[in-house]
């Protein structure tokens, strides 16, 4: 399946979870999780959610990280989404915007190395080499094809963002309204000032108003457009320090990992960070050690990643790596029954040893007992139900330790 297809596919998926709540078959376990726990957050405040996208233009734009062992892809595609919540057969909470709908897709483009390589079974989450996959998932039977496999979308979000046709309405209309107030003006001006007579002033007026509309409305064009951009519905100002913060998380860790790739550790970690956000009992999680999460985020419906991070600190201290990161985020949330859009920045602390190198078979949904074997929901649990080990998930991949609304 190629990539617009599976972007396509879970596009799809997605609106009809919003309806069903039926499981997207294109995602991995861990988005497939993610949505599992939304849902029950929607179920627990007697919200139901409806999404609906259109897409602008059939054509995906692409930014890929390619690796030793897999390949992430950014798939974006300029949409309009409209995001209804309701409750008690009404309406309580609309949101229509022009959006960017990211997916990261996951390929493996490495085939010769593929079949001795841990994966997940996506029907029970059991892990086992691909090869017996094939054959047959030794936990529940099911057989796959390596198109079954991948791709598969590894997170996906929406970023606020005008569109092409969006821009152009709004530039069309702030250069008329220019004009239209433009006029006045200059043909006062001429009839006081230059004491011209009603018929030329009127005529030399409109000339003046058409060529200092457009000037003015264009300009008046790019100032709302920067503005609009910068606070994109309600996430406030980003610092510039996002820009920079690719290539310094990149440096850092790269000198643990050299198939280090950034897309994906990106899809990771807000991946991660949104189930934290949303579980009604993160504390029972082994990817989550970061106390009495804040009641606040127990009022969370939906959250929307802004596409922006901020690195404030790294380190390595006895053989664990800690990254300090700000995340840009548009919630949804209900406070009393009163349901509203609210942009926020969160605050978190990840760590990871710095021997666990990324795999495209993370996930914090199943994990095999490094003691006795067994596979186990690790995000539910944090001890080993065979063993009754507990589990510690930092020697595989990042724990969340610090969450704060900033």
């Amino acid at each position: 399946m190629e990539k617009r297809q599976i972007f396509d596919k879970f596009e799809s998926e997605y609106m009809k979870w919003c309806e069903t709540g039926e499981r997207p078959s294109a995602c991995d376990r861990d988005s497939a999780f993610l949505l599992e726990v939304q849902r029950k957050r929607l179920i627990k405040k007697a919200v139901h959610m409806h999404c609906r996208i259109k897409d602008y233009e059939p054509d995906l734009v692409e930014f890929s990280s390619k690796g030793d062992k897999f390949n992430a892809y950014h798939e974006v595609r300029s949409v309009e989404r409209e995001l209804e919540f309701s409750g008690e057969g009404r309406p309580q909470f609309c949101i229509k915007n022009d959006q960017l709908m990211v997916q990261v897709v996951i390929t493996d483009e490495h085939p010769e190395t593929l079949y001795e390589r841990s994966y997940e079974c996506p029907n029970c989450g059991a892990v086992s080499n691909v090869r017996s996959l094939l054959a047959g998932c030794s936990y529940c039977g099911t057989r796959f094809l390596i198109k079954d496999l991948f791709p598969v979308v590894n997170n996906f979000w929406f970023v606020r963002d005008d569109s092409n046709e969006t821009l152009d309405k709004r530039e069309k209309k702030m250069i008329r309204l220019a004009r239209f107030l433009c006029f006045p003006c200059c043909f006062f001006f001429y009839l006081l000032y230059f004491k011209a007579e009603p018929i030329p002033a009127l005529l030399t007026a409109l000339v003046a108003a058409f060529i200092a509309g457009w000037g003015i409305g264009k300009f008046a064009y790019i100032i709302a457009t920067i503005f609009s951009s910068a606070k994109s519905n309600g996430e406030g100002f980003v610092s510039p320090k996002a820009w920079s913060t690719n290539k310094k998380v990149s440096d850092f860790l790269s000198k643990y990992d050299p198939a280090f790739q950034y897309y994906y550790f990106e899809g990771q970690i807000i991946s991660l960070l949104k189930i934290c956000m949303m579980s009604e009992h993160p504390e029972e999680m082994c990817c989550f050690n970061a106390g009495k999460r804040p009641a606040w985020f127990s009022d969370v419906l939906d959250c929307m990643y802004c596409g922006h991070m901020i690195l404030r600190g790294a380190e390595e201290k006895n053989g664990v790596c800690r990254l300090d990161l700000t995340g840009y985020f548009v919630f949804i949330v209900d406070q009393d029954g009163k349901i509203s859009s609210q942009g926020q920045k969160i605050d978190f602390t990840i760590e990871r040893s710095v021997n666990a190198a990324s795999d495209q078979n993370f996930t914090i949904h199943a994990v095999n007992c490094p003691s006795c074997g067994g596979s186990f929901d690790a995000a539910h649990q944090r001890t080993c139900p065979f063993c009754s080990s507990e589990y510690d998930l930092k020697e595989k991949d990042w724990v969340v330790v610090k969450m704060s609304v900033a």
